[in-house]
């Protein structure tokens, strides 16, 4: 029992790390994005 609540454990936290991760390259990339919108001159 103690064994497999330890695995679900691992794989979760693995999973959370997994996502926070990406949301943090995504938050990057939309930044990126953003100060490459921001050097562009706007046309509206």
């Amino acid at each position: 029992m103690l064994a497999l609540t330890s695995k679900i454990k691992s794989r979760y936290f693995s999973f959370v790390i997994f996502d926070i991760t990406k949301q943090n390259r995504t938050e990057e990339a939309f930044r990126a994005n953003e100060k490459r919108y921001q050097s562009l001159p706007v046309f509206f």
